[in-house]
């Protein structure tokens, strides 16, 4: 069962039980390894056994096997002629139990090294399993790079712990029977190891995590010293040293990679010749690396299951199960909410629709008090709508011009309607049709800057759509279009007489309020029947100039440019 296919050379031996010398792998190959098994163990379950085979070598065991049918798996997959990237098989051993063994091509460039395979017992993620590699390879290179050409880092490899502190080395970084660490965790396990106060910054100099006084030891971006130690640092994955605040003290700033991007560095005060002191911060610097990626993965997971749930409910997909996957986020959709939907104004330039989901998802984050959950945000088409809590009262509005605002700064010109309030899946998957529906009355009417409820626009929000715009101004023209050309023509007020005489039960009514004579009122009906060639006692009739009527009103409102 592939998921995905391999592109590389066969391996020549199928052997499992066969380990290959270190000195058939170049140290690229061995830092890259080393990174991508230790990873898989991290971010992967039911992980039973790794192993590793380079071009030209037969495969090598990473770490033990607990099945003896496994290593069968390997060497069957290892001449097996896959092509692409990486794969993910199943096979059902005798006892009709399924293993997965997923495969990892790890490449430099354009050429192929070799590849990573492991057994599990749940099918790994092939997109994550990807990022794994691609970020062991970028780092392995960089380990490479600086130790080859860093005459300091060179000098630094020689500190070496004698066994028993390798075994506390070890003891320091167990997650124990707690699970995996968190990173406030590791860093409190640091500043105690080390006896310093412990941040971890971006290159920028902003402190994401501290244990400990982080005031104390955190780099200060206008110190031109501690630049240059940011600079260095981010090249190397060896400690860069840099003076301490006060004391005489030395700060040791370690690369944290973290995916694409600029890295992140840790910072803490350090004896520079204590080869304790080193191996915790690099061992520190390797598991934060892991860990704050998994934040990310699972950062980038939770934002595309909330932009599922509203694609979702805008295609009125699976509507059952949408409850219980938004209350797995913090989301409470039998709650009250309303859908805001934003669109490029007519005339506006290209728009940007991630770069305005994110100023629209930022702008929402933790609700109106900063305390609730991220917003349900996502793009649909030419829109970006947002399904917030509705608290029963036209907060939303403000909430939309404050969004208009925020994109404005951006230079993105937006419309956005508003759905009316609703609760439950169903009720939530038409108002979003109908903030979609107010959002491009408000484009095609011309409209910049502007927000509208859908309850606001009556009929005109009932009967319009893209494809039947051009017939409603059709049917507008087509009944006041001649009265508008004849009031402009011989300066009279047909129009408003009609007007008049649809809003009053009695023609003496209609003339009282035009305050002419009921028997003027009269020519003009019959100048008006004239005009438009109908009976103004035809109940049809009737029907037709009022709705008309309170279409052009509508359009008036928005400013079309129809009217």
């Amino acid at each position: 069962m592939n998921a995905v296919a391999v592109d590389d050379a066969p391996i020549v031996s199928t052997d499992p039980d066969h380990e290959p010398s270190a000195t058939q792998l170049t140290p690229w190959e061995l830092r890259t390894i080393e990174r991508v098994h230790e990873a898989i163990h991290l971010r992967f379950p039911g992980v039973l056994g790794c192993c590793y085979a380079s071009i030209g070598c037969p495969p090598a065991r990473l770490c033990a096997l607990h099945d003896q049918e496994l290593p069968a798996i390997f060497g069957r997959l290892s001449t097996s002629g896959h092509h692409g990237g990486f794969s993910v098989e199943a096979h059902a051993d005798s006892s009709g139990t399924t293993h997965f063994v997923a495969t990892a091509v790890i490449s430099r460039g354009t050429r192929t090294m070799g590849r990573v395979q492991f057994v599990a017992s749940c099918a790994p993620d092939v997109a994550a399993l990807s990022r794994i590699v691609a970020v062991a390879v970028q780092e392995a290179a960089l380990d490479v790079d600086a130790e080859s050409s860093d005459t300091s880092a060179t000098a630094e490899t020689g500190l070496r712990l004698d066994p028993a502190a390798q075994e506390t080395l070890i003891e320091l970084f167990d997650a124990g029977s707690g699970g995996q660490p968190t990173v406030g965790c590791l860093l409190q396990r640091v500043a105690r190891a080390l006896g310093s106060a412990v941040a971890v910054q971006t290159t920028r100099g902003v402190v994401i995590a501290a244990a400990g006084q982080a005031d104390h030891v955190a780099l200060n971006m206008a110190s031109h010293r501690d630049s240059d130690a940011v600079a260095r640092a981010a090249r190397s994955n060896t400690p860069v040293f840099t003076a301490g605040r006060s004391g005489g003290l030395t700060r040791a700033v370690t690369r944290v990679g973290v995916g694409g991007g600029q890295p992140h560095l840790l910072v803490a005060e350090v004896d520079r010749r204590s080869a304790w002191g080193i191996a915790v911060l690099r061992q520190a610097a390797g598991i934060l690396s892991w860990l704050l990626r998994m934040q990310q993965d699972a950062t980038d997971d939770i934002a595309l299951r909330r932009s599922a749930i509203v694609a979702d409910l805008m295609r009125a997909d699976d509507l059952s199960s949408i409850p219980a996957r938004a209350a797995v986020l913090g989301h409470d959709i039998n709650a009250p909410h309303r859908a805001l939907a934003f669109t490029a104004a007519r005339g506006s330039s290209d728009p940007d629709l991630r770069r305005a989901e994110q100023i629209l998802t930022e702008r929402f984050r933790g609700g109106r008090n900063g305390a609730g959950s991220d917003p349900l945000v996502t793009t649909m088409g030419r829109h970006v709508i947002a399904l917030i809590p509705d608290a029963g009262s036209r907060d939303s509005e403000t909430d939309a011009r404050l969004c208009l605002t925020s994109l404005r700064r951006e230079g993105l010109q937006f419309v956005c309607g508003i759905g009316p309030c609703g609760s439950g899946p169903e009720e939530l998957a038409e108002g979003q049709h109908q903030a979609v529906r107010a959002a491009d009355i408000l484009r095609d009417h011309d409209r910049r800057d502007a927000v509208t409820f859908y309850e606001d626009l009556g009929l005109l929000g009932f009967l319009y759509s893209d494809c039947d715009r051009k017939r409603l101004d059709s049917f507008v023209s087509r009944w006041l279009g001649p009265l508008y050309e004849h009031d402009g023509n011989a300066n009279s007020e047909f129009l408003r007489t009609a007007e008049a005489v649809l809003g009053h039960s009695t023609l003496n009514a209609a003339a009282n309020a035009l305050f002419i004579h009921i028997s003027t009122l009269k020519y003009r009906c019959k100048r008006i029947e004239e005009v438009l060639g109908v009976d103004l006692r035809d109940p049809e009739v009737t029907f037709n100039l009022r709705l008309a009527m309170k279409l052009n009103s509508l359009q008036q409102k928005l400013g079309s440019r129809h009217a």
